[in-house]
């Protein structure tokens, strides 16, 4: 069995499901979830940073949300130190203050769970579909940086995956999970479930994307999965991560089962062949696709 670090931008967009956001606050909360060297480029002119005192003053008084931003942004460095500040802005009245705390919440290195609580409530309950995304932003970003944390709030964000209706913002929860770069056990089943009957294409491919980093164990549900999705584009993605769970030992049957699938299946098996790193095998795979005209992960089977 191949036991794969891939990276977050390559898995997503393999998945061809990274999820955008219109807000200015709602793509910052999105971005911040990847690992710091694939977020992309800065802005070509960003605001110069405020000191430290003045942000700090910024956060308690300021109304314009853009001075606000700015301020919050300063302070990412610094978050531990004003945490009980932006802990109470992120329960203000203005949903632009509220995601203005929370995606500077996300960037503390240390975390109660006091703050743990507030934000979590947040993701579970604020009316604001902007301001949950931020606070799943902010329990990714601890999940992912802070190993002690990383089991519960997995937890949680699954929990969170399970009960949200909103697809968009319940996919931003299925996508945290999606990005954990270590096995955690406990989301295989939720996350098949979720791969299976998710009524949001884009999430069933996350799902998918979540129980490729579950080894043995996710196999039998990657299948499964393949065989009742309706979108060829989502069957080839979950195909990607059957064989990132399972290798080539896991291919055979989903040839028997899914003529629409034989091509891609022969494709990985000779590649699987001589290599084995992860971001060469999905190179080579697109490279096949495009002597073939398509894209890899294309829809070109169904509507």
């Amino acid at each position: 069995m191949l036991r794969w670090a891939i990276p977050a931008a390559l898995l997503l967009a393999g998945a061809g499901v990274l999820i955008g956001r219109p807000s200015t606050a709602g793509q910052r909360a999105h971005t911040a979830q990847l690992p710091r060297e694939e977020r992309g480029p800065a802005p070509a002119s960003p605001a110069p940073p405020l000191l430290f005192e003045d942000a700090r003053a910024a956060i308690r008084r300021e109304t314009d949300i853009d001075r606000l931003l700015a301020a919050t942004e300063s302070l990412f460095d610094r978050a531990d130190e004003v945490k009980d500040e932006l802990l109470a802005l992120a329960a203000d009245d203005r949903p632009e203050r509220r995601v203005a705390a929370l995606s500077a919440l996300m960037h503390l290195t240390r975390v109660d769970a006091a703050a743990i609580e507030v934000v979590l409530r947040a993701a579970r309950a604020d009316a604001v579909e902007d301001v949950r995304i931020a606070a799943i932003a902010a329990l990714s970003s601890w999940m992912h940086r802070l190993p002690e944390h990383t089991d519960g709030l997995a937890h949680a964000l699954v929990g969170l995956a399970r009960t949200e209706t909103h697809d968009e913002v319940r996919g931003h929860a299925i996508q945290g999970v999606a990005l954990l770069d270590r096995r955690v056990d406990a989301v295989v089943a939720p996350m098949a479930e979720l791969a299976r009957a998710d009524r949001c294409a884009q999430n069933r491919a996350l799902a998918a994307m979540a129980l490729g980093g579950g080894g043995a164990a996710a196999v039998p549900h990657l299948e499964a999965a393949i065989a009742v999705e309706p979108a060829a584009e989502n069957r080839r993605a979950m195909l990607m991560q059957l064989v990132r769970a399972g290798g080539a030992e896991a291919l055979p049957r989903i040839a028997a089962g899914r003529p629409d699938l034989a091509a891609d299946v022969r494709d990985y098996l000779e590649i699987l062949r001589t290599e084995t790193d992860p971001a060469r095998v999905w190179e080579l795979k697109q490279h096949r696709d495009a002597e073939r005209g398509r894209a890899a992960g294309a829809d070109d089977h169904d509507d």
